[in-house]
């Protein structure tokens, strides 16, 4: 039986660069909540997230939407 949504190697390259955004923006969060203290890493943090993002949309392949 086929699945009407083909999720593979390249589809994932596709979303990983928003799945590191988000899981870096709910570290914050719980930081946050949790460690207040913690507050002077947050912009170390933050860069290190955006970094990561933009590292995996630089490799993925460039391929249609749809």
């Amino acid at each position: 039986m086929t699945g009407l949504v083909r999720f593979g190697p390249e589809e994932l390259a596709a979303v990983l660069p928003a799945i590191v955004l988000a899981a870096t923006g709910c570290l914050l969060i719980l930081l946050d909540a949790f460690a207040p203290r913690m507050r002077s890493w947050f912009p170390p943090l933050s860069l290190t997230g955006i970094a990561g993002s933009l590292y995996f949309l630089l490799r993925a392949p460039l391929v249609a939407p749809f």
